[in-house]
C-alpha cells in the first residue's frame, strides 16, 4: 500500500530539505484507490468534524503583519463554515489551524471590483519539491481560500506534477507509487490511459485535488470562476492536462455504500461527472477509468488522446 514516501525529498534548485514538509504532506494525502474511495479531487463538502454551527461566522477584518512585513490574512476565530452534519475536508481544517502561521500573499479578484457579488481567492504555493532522491518528478501545491467580504466561503487544493520530459509509464508510476495513495492512483489512471514519455514532454500535469464550498455558495459559478482564472494565468500553454477525479468526497472509507451499485452513490457520481463537465469542460477517461471517475482536459496544444486500457 502506498504512504508517505521514506525517501528524502529534495528541493529541485538544490535547496536543502524542509523538515515540516514531509508532514505537511501527510495532512493532504487522500483516500486509497478503489471505485469508491479514490478521494483525489473536487467535491462540495466533506469531512467528519464534531458538529459546529453551519451559519459562516465572519473572521476578523483587520490584517496582521507578519515578522517579514507580508499582510496576512486574520486567524480564524473558531467557527467553521460547513453543512449542518458535515465539515470541510481534513486537509483545510488543518489549514484553518494554520492561518495564524501561514500568509496567503497571492490574490485574486473575481468580478467587477465594485460588484456586490464579487470575491477574492487569497492562495499560497509551496516550494516545489522532488518527490524522491531520483529527482525524476517533482511537486508544488496551491492552496487557498475563496473569501466574499470578511467571510471564507469555498477552499481550493491543486497539486502540481512535474515529471522530467520523456518520462516512462512505469518509472511515473513507481515514483507516485511511494508517495501517497492518491498519488499511486492517480498515477495508474494516466500510466493507463497516455505514454507518459509523449505527454511528460508536453508539460507538467496539473491535478485538481480538493474543493469546498459553504452550501450557501455552492449552487452558483464562483469556484468554477476562480479555477478558470487560475487556468488562464498560471496553466494554459504551460501543463499538459488537468485532471480531476469525479468522487463525493462524504463517501470517503465507505468502501461497502460507495459503489456504482449503489443508487444514492451513482446518482450523486454521475451529476458531478456532469457538473465538472459543463463547469469545466473536463470529459471522463476513457474504459474502466471513466467509470472510476477520472476525467481530464488538454490545458496545451499536442497533447495526445487517451487510449483504452488493454486487459
Amino acid at each position: 500500500m502506498a504512504g508517505t514516501s521514506s525517501s528524502s525529498r529534495v528541493a529541485p534548485d538544490g535547496g536543502g530539505r524542509e523538515p515540516q514538509k514531509r508532514e505537511q504532506q501527510k495532512l493532504f494525502s487522500a483516500a486509497p484507490r478503489s471505485p469508491g474511495s479514490i478521494g483525489a479531487s473536487a467535491s462540495i463538502h466533506s469531512g467528519v468534524m464534531s458538529p459546529m454551527p453551519a451559519d459562516p461566522t465572519p473572521f476578523p477584518t483587520e490584517r496582521v503583519r507578519g515578522a517579514e512585513g507580508k499582510v496576512r490574512l486574520p486567524h480564524w476565530n473558531g467557527s467553521v463554515l460547513m453543512r449542518r452534519t458535515k465539515a470541510m475536508p481534513d486537509s483545510f481544517s488543518v489549514e484553518l489551524s494554520r492561518t495564524f502561521y501561514l500568509a496567503y500573499p497571492r490574490t485574486l479578484l473575481i468580478g467587477a471590483k465594485d460588484s456586490p457579488s464579487n470575491a477574492t481567492f487569497h492562495y499560497r504555493l509551496t516550494k516545489k519539491w522532488w518527490l524522491t532522491e531520483d529527482e525524476i518528478v517533482a511537486q508544488q501545491e496551491l492552496i487557498g481560500w475563496i473569501c466574499r467580504g470578511p467571510e471564507r466561503v469555498g477552499a481550493i487544493h491543486l497539486i502540481e506534477w512535474h515529471p522530467i520530459p520523456g518520462l516512462g509509464n512505469e518509472d511515473f508510476y513507481f515514483e507516485l507509487d511511494t508517495y501517497t495513495q492518491s498519488a499511486e492512483a492517480l498515477a495508474g489512471a494516466l500510466a493507463t490511459a497516455w505514454d507518459m514519455e509523449q505527454l511528460s514532454t508536453v508539460g507538467p500535469i496539473l491535478e485538481f485535488h480538493r474543493l469546498w464550498m459553504h452550501p450557501d455558495h455552492a449552487r452558483g459559478s464562483l469556484w468554477c470562476d476562480v479555477m478558470q482564472q487560475l487556468i488562464r494565468r498560471r496553466y494554459a500553454d504551460k501543463f499538459s492536462v488537468l485532471i480531476q477525479h469525479a468522487f463525493p468526497i462524504e463517501y470517503e472509507g465507505e468502501e461497502e455504500v460507495a459503489t456504482l451499485g449503489n443508487p444514492p452513490f451513482r446518482r450523486r457520481f454521475r451529476a458531478m461527472q456532469r457538473l465538472y463537465t459543463r463547469t469545466m469542460g473536463v470529459v471522463p477517461f476513457p474504459g474502466p477509468e471513466a467509470e472510476e471517475g477520472w476525467m481530464w482536459r488538454a490545458l496545451s496544444k499536442g497533447v495526445p488522446e487517451p487510449k483504452v486500457r488493454r486487459e
